[in-house]
């Protein structure tokens, strides 16, 4: 039996072959004809189709928002699409998904995807998923916060080596941070930033480069006209940073009313940083002072999810414990 990792993202989705041990990774999006009323893109491809033939004849669809399934047919036809390229021909698979540790309808979706693609399938959480991908044991007795800033939420967990004991939903993510970006330089400079240029600009601000530095960016002025300006990567730095210390001060609060017995073991513990949000300069560090606890930032956020889920599949014990069926 082939056994496929995915794990569903409202910018990203990834699949994985535990056999194969190789990872597919697209942007999350669906390509409609309008005429036709059928899927005829998905990923990137699906976003230059719009691009190419116009709202007019093709509608781009997003089928997760904020964590959250919106279409489980739609996301079942984009895994159909995603397992062809993966060229996986056993006749029989199983689906691994993983899911926010806050499950809400996703279950019932996943459940539907399952039987629309004639799949079995399991399901494990995804803090347990980072923690395990990220090189940490879950059989060790200190805690462990899991901060997944990803693109329209961030996620918080507290884990225990018996699994999520905590957790609390924030709407900060990578799509907050473009608003404000796009914003302030509307308030600052009277421009309407490029969407290209908003993309580079996110870039640029995850790298570790000289606050003194400056960047050419396109826009469109006030009357709609195109122009060119500078944006000072250590101003704009420095405002992400002032908008963003109250938001990550919101996320203490996972550290409320902790179950009796575990103080100790938060402080011993850490938090671990994974999101595409957590490669933002400054963020680890802000997330240091503001929880005053040691922080570990996961290498790769693309796909430590799916790696620790394979992980977990291969080790018996881990299996028994976080693996759940649907």
């Amino acid at each position: 039996m082939s056994k496929i990792v995915v794990d569903m993202g409202s910018w990203k989705t990834v699949l994985s072959s535990v056999s194969k041990n190789t990872n597919l990774m697209d942007r999350t999006l669906i390509a409609i004809s309008k005429k036709r009323g059928k899927v005829v893109e998905i990923g990137e491809k699906a976003l230059s189709k719009f691009r190419e033939l116009g709202e007019e004849e093709i509608e781009l669809v997003k089928p997760i928002r904020k964590g959250n399934i919106m279409d489980a047919e739609l996301m079942a036809e984009y895994i159909r699409k995603m397992l062809k390229k993966l060229e996986l021909f056993q006749l029989r698979k199983r689906m691994i998904f993983i899911l926010p540790a806050q499950l809400g309808g996703n279950l019932r979706s996943v459940r539907k995807i399952s039987q629309l693609l004639g799949l079995s399938s399991s399901f494990i959480q995804n803090p347990i998923s980072i923690c395990v991908g990220s090189g940490l044991r879950m059989d060790e007795v200190d805690a462990r916060i899991i901060m997944d800033m990803g693109y329209e939420k961030t996620e918080v967990s507290l884990l225990s080596f018996q699994g999520v004991r905590k957790v609390i939903v924030s709407d900060l993510g990578w799509s907050k941070v473009e608003r404000f970006v796009e914003n302030f330089i509307r308030r600052d400079r009277s421009v309407r930033i490029d969407p290209e240029s908003l993309e580079a600009l996110k870039k640029f601000l995850g790298k570790s480069i000289s606050d003194e530095e400056e960047v050419f960016m396109k826009g469109v002025d006030l009357s709609g006209k195109p122009v060119k300006f500078v944006v000072n990567l250590g101003e704009l730095g420095n405002e992400i940073e002032f908008f963003l210390r109250d938001e990550i001060f919101k996320l203490r609060k996972i550290l409320k009313d902790l179950p009796v017995g575990m103080v100790g073991s938060v402080l011993r513990g850490c938090v671990i940083l994974s999101g595409g949000l957590s490669f933002l300069r400054r963020v680890r560090r802000m997330v240091e002072e503001t929880f005053n606890l040691r922080v570990k930032r996961v290498k790769d956020p693309a796909i430590v999810s799916v790696e620790g889920g394979k992980l977990i599949l291969r080790d018996k014990a881990l299996r028994r414990k976080f693996l759940m069926e649907i």
